[in-house]
């Protein structure tokens, strides 16, 4: 620091002659109809600065956002007229006489300014220069500062008035941020009060109601004139429940954190017409100069009621249709599969001639037709028992160690010859010396036939179907590979869902009735493996099953 300035001690022994005593004075009084930053510079300049003697005088406040100190009001060649200040200065906090001030949060008198190498000209001839924080415990809200044309001018008694000054204007402008902040947060509190969607109902410790917003009024039905000062029993309880609302509520009051406070709860309220509706509510409590008061949110819950009822009626009705529609399946099923049976029967002995000749071939074409289609008929009555079994819980597994290889040749033997109508070259890949699998072998080979006479049926004349069975960490891994025609990967999803044909074609739509990975999927789920599918337009599709090699 230049030797021509003297840092000054903040709590100077400050000694008011009575004119400037009467000055103070007035400024105090005044100081209570002051309710704006400005405005309350302009008065601290012009009406106690201005009249304690001073020729010039520059109010500053701190833009902390910025770190700048702006120029808010002034008098002298700052001020030529009305509330204008020429050439406003803008000092960065720690900059010049100002800045230093404002950052250090001490006073400052500058003798000689042209022996100051920190100073930022404000005006001409200007020799001397004294300035004081704005300030209120540490905070800093800008700083008075006054110049004059002459060297050691500034003395003590300047030091000790603006000082005073200063604690004044600091004080106020403490009162008028914290008034600032409390409207605010009384209007921001007040647009969440009245836009609330939720009911919120404020009453005393007798039980007036204090407070209702918009959202409240509406659930209930009432005006601003029906409820004004009224108890909230009255308003919002059902009469049976009344005296014994008035009771708990009784208790409420006399004590302090009462068990029900803050918790969350449903009860049923009235509407201003009688109706009741049920609501969910919460209550907490808070004082104000030693006044209880009770704040309770709502939300009419009468849709949330009404839709709880219509879901479990629904879900009722779907279990009821759905155990119908098994019970439906389960009957026709076995009421065709004997009718079935008997046709198969006599067709088979009908192809195999065992009561003499027929006599023409058609005939046992004709018969062999009824056999073929009797046995397709049959096994889709299979799959909707099957699946209708599945649904409602009723298929039960027999899991225990088995061998998928002795499965395998059973059901090679049955697709081989499908598979050699079409000239499909079927290759198996079994891993030699397979361990067991725990598993239901009635299950594994209808997984098997499926997937297998699945991939028969999509694979043109003269393509490939491989399967291959290995074990992998624990899991009988089977894989069905095919050279069909694929599908595409949107569709890939719904093919595991019942009836959903992998064909749109009418005349191939007829081979079956899209349950087929339905089964699988299901008998896959029970127990507890994965089935995966991957396939491709125009290059075929394949499958992935893998189960669990131990219980």
């Amino acid at each position: 620091m230049n030797k021509q300035s003297v840092l000054v001690s903040e709590t100077p022994e400050t000694s008011v002659d009575p004119s400037q005593l009467k000055i103070m004075n007035a400024f105090a009084v005044d100081l209570i109809s002051i309710t704006d930053e400005v405005d309350l510079a302009w008065y601290v300049a012009r009406e106690v600065v201005s009249k304690l003697g001073f020729a010039d005088c520059v109010v500053y406040f701190l833009d902390r956002d910025r770190g700048m100190l702006l120029q808010s009001a002034a008098i002298g060649e700052k001020n030529p007229v009305d509330n204008i200040i020429v050439n406003p200065l803008e000092i960065p906090q720690g900059k010049g006489i100002t800045g230093r001030v404002a950052a250090t949060r001490q006073s400052l008198i500058v003798n000689d300014l042209d022996n100051c190498d920190f100073y930022i000209q404000d005006i001409e001839n200007a020799s001397s220069e004294i300035c004081v924080p704005i300030k209120c415990d540490d905070f800093v809200y800008g700083v008075i500062d006054s110049e004059d044309r002459r060297k050691n001018f500034f003395t003590q008694e300047h030091l000790e008035l603006l000082t005073f000054i200063s604690a004044l204007t600091a004080a106020k402008l403490q009162l008028i941020h914290k008034n600032r902040e409390l409207l605010e947060n009384e209007r921001r509190n007040r647009l969440i009060f009245d836009a609330s969607l939720d009911g919120i109902i404020t009453i005393d410790e007798l039980g007036n109601l204090v407070e209702c917003n918009p959202a409240a009024r509406t659930m209930f039905g009432f005006d601003d004139d029906d409820i004004a000062g009224r108890k909230f029993t009255d308003l919002f309880i059902l009469p049976k429940f009344q005296k014994r609302i008035q009771g708990w509520f009784l208790k409420l009051s006399q004590v302090t954190g009462h068990r029900i406070l803050d918790t969350r709860f449903e009860t049923t309220a009235q509407r201003s017409n009688g109706v009741e509706f049920p609501i969910e509510l919460i209550v907490t409590e808070y004082s104000i100069d030693d006044e209880r008061f009770f704040t309770g949110f709502l939300r009419d819950i009468s849709e949330q009621k009404h839709a709880e009822v219509s879901r479990k009626k629904a879900l009722l009705e779907a279990e009821k249709a759905n155990k119908t529609k098994s019970e439906f399946l389960a009957i026709m099923s076995h009421e065709l599969r004997t009718p079935l049976n008997a046709i198969i029967g006599f067709s088979e002995v009908l192809s195999g001639q065992i009561f003499g000749p027929l006599g023409s071939k058609r005939y046992v074409e004709y018969a062999n037709d009824i056999k073929v289609s009797g046995r397709h008929l049959l096994n889709l009555v299979n799959d909707i028992l099957d699946l209708s079994a599945i649904e409602a819980n009723e298929l039960k597994l027999n899991k225990k160690s088995m061998y998928i290889k002795d499965i395998v040749s059973e059901c090679s033997a049955i697709i081989g010859g499908l598979a050699e109508k079409k000239k499909i070259t079927f290759v198996e890949n079994v891993e030699e010396n397979l361990c067991s699998v725990y598993a239901d072998a009635r299950a594994v080979s209808q997984i098997l036939i499926n997937l297998l006479s699945n991939a028969v049926k999509f694979t043109p004349d003269g393509g490939n179907i491989q399967l291959t069975i290995s074990v992998v960490s624990g899991y009988h891994v089977i894989e069905v590979e095919d050279t069909g025609q694929g599908f595409p990967p949107e569709k890939i999803e719904t093919l595991i869902k019942p009836f959903v044909r992998g064909e749109d074609d009418a005349l191939k739509a007829q081979e079956g009735t899209g349950l087929g990975l339905a089964i699988v999927k299901s008998l896959v789920d029970m127990h507890d493996g994965e089935l995966v599918i991957d396939s491709e337009v125009g290059r075929g599709t394949k499958i992935v099953v893998t189960l669990p090699n131990g219980p």
